[in-house]
């Protein structure tokens, strides 16, 4: 798992953002798709945001799936958690990010 932070752009917010960061990814990535988006709870209720599930082919015969959970921690900075695999993520480890995300404290 990989944790990292960004901000918003003047004027924006959390849907803005990841609007951008859906359009990003499909430009800069090949085959980009995204799978699957949906609410997002970080530790015990302290920020909601988004999953997002993807996945895209950096090369030919390759495939990389991607699921990045995205908060909004104060009014400019954005929380990123991306797990990755070239395979598609099974229950077991969908449920381990879960409790990853479930278990943040700051």
């Amino acid at each position: 798992m990989n944790i990292s932070r960004d901000q918003l752009n003047e004027g924006e917010d959390l849907a803005g953002y990841i609007t951008r960061q859906k359009t990003l990814l499909k430009n800069g990535l090949r085959d980009w798709q995204l799978l699957e988006e949906q609410p997002a709870i970080l530790g015990d209720n302290l920020l909601q945001g988004h999953l997002l599930l993807s996945r895209y082919r950096p090369k030919k015969g390759q495939q990389v799936y991607q699921c990045q959970a995205v908060f909004l921690r104060d009014e400019k900075k954005v929380l990123i958690f991306t797990l990755s695999s070239q395979q598609a993520f099974t229950e077991s480890q969908r449920q381990w990010l879960d409790d990853c995300l479930k278990s943040f404290q700051f």
